[in-house]
């Protein structure tokens, strides 16, 4: 992002860890600051829900309405998730589970300032996968 003053930009990194066998996920967010600083996260249990996708629009969601409760303006929201970033890059109006899932993120993002969906790698999204994994475990929500 050359030439671009990114200083007041917010990061969520988000993630769902999934139990099949018991048809279960959770999903996490953690908010950093542009050098990476740890400002907040959340962290809840998913009950009956054991599509990986699904729990990974979860996770984005409740980033999103984490950087929403706490006001920050210019979000950027990180998954580990192509798929998922690409839906919501991508929405379109169909009656889909999916697409409404990705709906009610960019009308969320909508009070934002400025916002961006990124994929990135799962080596970079180490601390968000294993806090979705401790909300699996802890069968609650945490902030």
């Amino acid at each position: 992002m050359l030439g671009v003053v990114v200083e007041d930009w917010v990061r969520v990194n988000v993630d769902r860890a999934t139990k099949l066998h018991i048809q279960v996920s959770g999903a996490s967010a953690v908010i950093r600051d542009v050098e990476g600083a740890f400002m907040a996260t959340t962290a809840c249990f998913l009950p009956i829900v054991s599509l990986a996708f699904q729990a990974e629009l979860l996770a984005i969601k409740h980033g999103v309405e984490l950087a929403q409760q706490l006001s920050y303006q210019k979000v950027q929201v990180k998954s580990d998730s192509s798929q998922a970033i690409s839906i919501i890059n991508t929405c379109v109006d169909r009656a889909s589970a999916m697409d409404l899932l990705a709906g009610d993120v960019l009308h969320n993002a909508a009070s934002f300032t400025a916002s961006k969906f990124i994929s990135i790698t799962r080596n970079n999204n180490g601390v968000a996968h294993c806090l979705a994994n401790v909300a699996v475990s802890s069968g609650t929500r945490l902030v």
